[in-house]
Order: structure tokens, then sequence, then C-alpha cells
């Protein structure tokens, strides 16, 4: 009896094991960030996904909403979002923003981008750019380069 109770408990720790390091692994993932590409320029909104509660993914293709990255530190957000009954963007409007290399921000994930007052990672190529708020059970907004 006791090397059957002994048995179970080791299953049982080391599944346990199995879920934590799985777990710190996605959390500690190093953003895509390809250093020769800027975030300044503009960028479309194409698709948002909320990740925490209903974890929907809203599409957003077919609209017009852009942002704009400028070399002030100052993100202009643009667009018509009256009619979209489940907009999940930034704000239409100007917002500061900043980029920081401070590891201590986000614990193993450098650089990080700012947008208001609110840190988020991000992941950036020439073609797309992903900013993710999902440390903090918010969305993943991706967009697309357009100029």
């Amino acid at each position: 009896m006791k090397t059957k109770f002994f048995k179970f408990t080791v299953i049982m720790l080391l599944l346990a094991a199995g879920c934590f390091s799985s777990c710190s692994e996605k959390v500690n993932e190093k953003p895509n960030i390809d250093k020769s590409v800027s975030i300044i320029g503009k960028w479309k909104l194409v698709k948002v996904q909320v990740v925490f509660y209903n974890r929907d993914l809203y599409d957003y293709s077919h609209y017009n909403i852009i942002y704009e990255f400028k070399s002030n530190n100052v993100l202009t957000v643009s667009g018509e979002t009256d009619d979209i009954d489940t907009y999940r963007g930034h704000n239409i409007g100007e917002h500061v923003y900043s980029i920081t290399d401070d590891d201590k921000v986000i614990p193993g994930s450098s650089p990080v981008l700012k947008i208001d007052e609110i840190y988020s990672l991000f992941s950036i190529s020439s073609k797309s750019l992903e900013i993710s708020y999902a440390p903090l059970d918010g969305p993943i907004y991706f967009l697309i380069k357009i100029e």
C-alpha cells in the first residue's frame, strides 16, 4: 500500500513540475524584435485577440484603423470606429509612447513598448507589428505595415 501511495505522489509531483515549467517558459519567451526595423511609420490594425475571459478574435481588416508612430514619441490612432460594435483597439486620438530596454519592467522581456502608462511586449518585422498586453491579461493587437 505504501509503494502505491509513493508512486502516486511521485507521479503527481512530476506532473505539477511539468505544468509549472511549461508555464514559465511561455512567460519568459523573448519577443521577436528585428533591430533593423523601426516602429516609426503607419500601421493598419487588422485584428485584436482577447486572451483572457472570452478569448475572442476581432477582425478589423476591412476597417481603416491606422496607428501612426511618430519620431517625437507620439502615437496617433485614427479611423472610424463609431460603426464598430466591439472595437477593442486603442482609443482614437494621440497617445504618448516609448520603447525601453529596461529588463526590470517586464522581467525577461526587453525591449518593451509603453503606450500612455501601460507597458506591453511587442514583436516587429518589416511587415508586421504585434503589441501584446497578454502578461496583464489584456489583448494582443496585430498590425501590418502600410508606410
